[in-house]
């Protein structure tokens, strides 16, 4: 699991859904094959992008998101 500080993220319409707040934390899970993500992190000019699987979980605390190895 990657751990990343962001500014903001973009989750594709549609194709993730957001489960219940637990704890301080958010997890979203990828609802279709080939979820985008976007991701803007401090110090970079461009978004990182990703397409998830179906099933994937991303976490989000505060303003770190937790991505799984699968997303590359």
């Amino acid at each position: 699991m990657r751990v990343l500080v962001f500014l903001s993220v973009s989750f594709q319409e549609g194709a993730w859904k957001q489960g219940w707040p637990e704890a301080g934390r958010i997890t979203y899970k990828a609802s279709q094959e080939h979820a985008s993500l976007e991701i803007e992190v401090p110090g970079r000019d461009s978004k990182l992008r990703y397409r998830a699987g179906k099933g994937t979980k991303v976490i989000i605390s505060g303003n770190s998101i937790h991505l799984p190895d699968s997303l590359r």
